[in-house]
């Protein structure tokens, strides 16, 4: 995952993840090592973007899924979604090496 730090939020430029790990929750993990970041830091909010692709449809259940909202939407199908929910979840898997 790339992440930009900017004044008050984060925002994810680039998750890259294989297709096969994809909604096996390992999602929920690196989102959770982020939420922390975000609160010991005091950032207020995660943005990313979604760009509709054949390849990328997934990517846009798992923003549901991990408690992202659609925020903004652009004339050419692009939109961005922010995470609504800034709550570390239960998870059985840590990411190692946190900031």
């Amino acid at each position: 995952m790339y992440l930009s730090v900017k004044s008050n939020y984060f925002e994810i430029i680039n998750w890259l993840m294989s297709c096969r790990v994809f909604n096996k929750t390992i999602e929920q993990a690196i989102i959770n090592s982020v939420i922390k970041l975000m609160l010991k830091s005091k950032k207020l909010d995660l943005i990313t973007s979604y760009i509709p692709t054949k390849k990328n449809h997934l990517l846009l259940d798992i923003l549901k899924k991990l408690g992202f909202e659609k925020d903004k939407e652009y004339s050419n199908r692009t939109s961005d979604w922010k995470l609504k929910y800034k709550k570390v979840k239960q998870h059985a898997c840590l990411v190692k090496n946190e900031i």
